[in-house]
């Protein structure tokens, strides 16, 4: 467990939710494991790093996250389709 209060120092490379979530899932890396983000980490950030780490993510994405592209805010997606 690792408990944030507001005061953890983060880099323009990753944000402190990202930094926070590869931390606790460091030891299941790699082994094609699927994680559950809650909306609040959720980021295209955190989902690329995964990916690059064989370990997939699914969650919702906050249309107003700062780091979200416009391409993928502005993504229409229909009952059956997903952003890739």
């Amino acid at each position: 467990m690792k408990v944030y209060a507001g005061k953890e120092e983060f880099t323009t490379e990753t944000s402190v939710s990202s930094k926070m979530v590869m931390e606790l899932i460091d030891p299941y890396l790699d082994f094609g494991r699927i994680l559950i983000i809650d909306n609040l980490y959720t980021s295209l950030e955190l989902a690329e790093q995964l990916g690059q780490l064989k370990t997939y993510c699914i969650g919702t994405l906050r249309s107003n996250r700062k780091s979200n592209p416009k391409e993928v805010v502005n993504y229409k997606l229909k009952k059956v389709n997903s952003f890739h």
